[in-house]
């Protein structure tokens, strides 16, 4: 094993290219594809998520574990050394350390298997963010946004060709529209968005004229249109409040301004159109049918979160333990707030150690990445707000995109730090067998404890399942 100081840093012009004569795109792509594969299976599939065919749910959640292996494997065979910056290892450090004690004082099967997947998340940033310093942001951002273009189209297909027919021929174009549109689960359909509708629009931006601009284009209004119908309020809120951030960052021209605006003049078109339709196509009389509405409500978040800081402050510094915010009174599976369910499940100094993690790659997100990686810095921007009002960071397909674009920021994005506090462990053959070795000890411990308190997650389909609770919590 080969570790040195901060001497052996990267050059300027190595960046975001290494020394080595290895190209690290094959690999990074790779581990990208990977990642998105639970999203390819859920814009085709032809199930919908209800609580009568939740399987699908089911199987997506389970597909982040091989694809989190795929990705890390991935990265240990491709990446050309492993840089560690000593104040965010030690934050990582601490943040490992304390969360392990809250969850030894609140031992269950559940919260040990919710540990081990934080424990593999960040072991899986950490390692693409060191493969992805090495690449070209160009090539992997054009290549993400194509895969990302191929998901959208598939998920606009799917929920057109379920909810045209009954607005078309049996009049229950209102009743539908909302399982319908967002493929069954509405939340888990507007955290995608947020991750994809930032690249849809670069691709406009950026690709001469011709199908694949238009496609982007036509993906883009169609986009924006579910989410104002679905009553995204979360998603509305964090792409507008950040898109202004990255407009203002990233100097946008009259022509990205001219795009942007074309694109919301025909969403805006379509939701008028779908409000008045009501007008045209009467919703049928079955019990439970309801007109075209968007709701603006808070959907219960404020007392939710008023629940939880009570929660925190009675156990400010080791929290409640893992999963502890599905027992409060307002029985939701998780907090709407990044923040506040760090704070009640971990205690406040995790939450400090997170809110500093939040702003460092917020302001990477802005700052310091490339031109060519705008729809990175939007979509991670994006993410990370949306995290503030909803559970992003809780369902799957959030928690990967969030993967996602977190290493891909950090990995960009100039080192932080001076080189004195960076250490880089260069990746000989012994190193990488212990990374392997680490990586499948954390793939076998995952696949074990999730087994183990699966059919307690399964209990409490058609409620609020929380991650794995084990048995812990009575929440039905």
């Amino acid at each position: 094993m080969n570790i040195t100081g901060g001497s052996t840093s990267a050059s300027p012009s190595c960046q975001h290219r290494g020394t080595h004569n290895r190209s690290v795109e094959p690999y990074l792509l790779t581990a990208l594809l990977a990642l998105l594969a639970p999203l390819l299976l859920h814009a085709s599939t032809i199930l919908d998520y209800t609580p009568e065919s939740l399987w699908t749910y089911d199987l997506a959640r389970w597909m982040n574990v091989p694809v989190l292996a795929i990705a890390m494997v991935a990265a240990i065979l491709g990446v050309h050394r492993l840089e560690i910056t000593i104040p965010m290892g030690v934050l990582v450090a601490l943040s490992a350390s304390l969360t392990g004690t809250t969850l030894a004082l609140h031992i269950h099967i559940g919260g040990a298997a919710e540990w081990t997947l934080l424990m593999t998340l960040m072991a899986a940033g950490w390692l693409l963010a060191n493969l992805a310093r090495f690449s070209s942001p160009g090539e992997v951002t054009n290549q993400l946004a194509l895969a990302i273009l191929l998901i959208s189209t598939l998920l606009i297909v799917r929920g057109l060709a379920a909810w045209l027919p009954h607005c078309l021929y049996d009049g229950t174009c209102n009743e539908f529209y909302g399982n319908y549109l967002a493929i069954g689960n509405r939340r888990g359909f507007n955290h995608i968005q947020t991750g994809i509708i930032p690249f849809l629009i670069w691709l406009t931006f950026t690709r001469d004229p011709g199908y694949v601009r238009k496609l982007a284009l036509f993906n883009t209004v169609i986009m924006l249109w579910m989410v104002v119908t679905t009553g995204a309020r979360g998603t509305s809120v964090a792409l507008i409040a950040t898109g202004m951030i990255i407009a203002w960052s990233y100097r946008w021209t009259g022509s990205q301004w001219r795009t942007m605006a074309l694109s919301v003049a025909f969403a805006t078109a379509a939701v008028v159109a779908t409000a008045s339709s009501q007008f045209l196509i009467g919703p049928t009389t079955s019990p439970g049918t309801e007109p075209f509405t968007i709701d603006l409500g808070s959907s219960g978040r404020v007392d939710l979160w008023r629940q939880a800081i009570a929660g925190t402050l009675d156990a400010p510094v080791l929290g409640q333990g893992p999963g502890a915010v599905a027992t409060l009174p307002t029985k939701l599976a998780h907090a709407h707030n990044l923040l506040l369910e760090v704070s009640h499940d971990y205690g406040l100094p995790v939450a400090l150690f997170t809110v500093i993690f939040v702003v460092l790659s917020a302001v990477l997100a802005v700052f310091r990445l490339p031109q060519e990686a705008q729809p990175v810095a939007w979509a991670t921007c994006a993410l990370l707000v949306h995290s503030l009002v909803s559970g992003v960071y809780f369902y799957p397909f959030g928690q990967i995109l969030l993967l996602l674009t977190l290493a891909l920021t950090w990995g960009w994005s100039k080192a932080l730090g001076p080189p004195s506090l960076r250490y880089v462990v260069y990746m000989t053959p012994g190193v990488r067998i212990i990374a392997g070795a680490l990586v499948c000890g954390l793939v076998v411990s995952m696949v074990l404890l999730f087994a183990a308190s699966f059919p307690d997650y399964r209990s409490g389909i058609g409620f609020a399942p929380r991650l794995w609770l084990g048995g812990r919590y009575n929440i039905q």
